[in-house]
């Protein structure tokens, strides 16, 4: 995907995809301005991109073929939905609300999202295999989750990367997330610091068994 000022287009096979009458580039209109377009955030689940940047709503792009492709703000679910996450409440949220995550990635059969303005340092993760259903509900181990960074500073969540554990990269410093000896649950949550770089908004790249950042 191309992204540009308030749209995206589409290349496959190293080319350009376009319409098959007119001729012209397949081109989607977004509501993502030009200065935000380096803070986007990703994480592909098939022919699903869902989108976090704290300035909107968490999106999503759907792909249904090579020329067809739309993209809405997420539909979350949940009746014990957190509070201050993206609108406050299920449903599509917002922009500009400052609860809007900047920061989104897949782990455990989870989507985990992070780093709001209210809540710079905070972490939430959807049921397991259920990724738009943020119920927390009462703590059950397949039900959603949140996590507040307890560190000296403020170090807000710049990303989320996904490997062995989901690793955390802040401000200040970069953490990873794992559990003791089982899967990740709303009880079952360890979070160490593993160094003091801090990150800035790049998004990491996985390279074998490390994490580039």
């Amino acid at each position: 995907l191309e992204f540009g000022d308030l749209y995206f287009r589409v290349y496959k096979d190293e080319g350009q995809i376009v319409d098959s009458t007119s001729g012209e580039p397949i081109e989607v209109t977004t509501t993502y301005a030009e200065a935000d377009l380096f803070d986007l955030k990703f994480a592909q689940d098939a022919d699903t991109l869902y989108i976090a940047h704290p300035s909107y709503a968490p999106r999503k792009i759907t792909r249904s073929s090579h020329t067809s492709w739309t993209i809405a703000a997420v539909s979350f679910t949940g009746s014990g939905f957190p509070s201050d996450f993206a609108g406050g409440s299920a449903g599509a949220g917002s922009d500009a609300n400052n609860n809007n995550p900047g920061a989104v990635t897949f782990f455990q059969e989870r989507l985990w999202w992070g780093g709001s303005n209210n809540s710079p340092q905070k972490i939430w993760a959807s049921k397991t295999g259920d990724f738009e259903n943020m119920d927390q509900g009462t703590g059950l181990a397949n039900e959603g989750l949140e996590y507040v960074l307890g560190t000296n500073d403020v170090n807000f969540i710049r990303w989320l990367k996904a490997s062995e554990s989901m690793l955390i990269g802040t401000v200040g410093a970069e953490f990873r997330l794992s559990a003791n000896g089982a899967a990740v649950t709303p009880s079952n949550v360890l979070i160490t610091r593993e160094t003091n770089h801090g990150s800035n908004t790049v998004d990491p790249v996985v390279a074998g068994r490390a994490v580039l950042f």
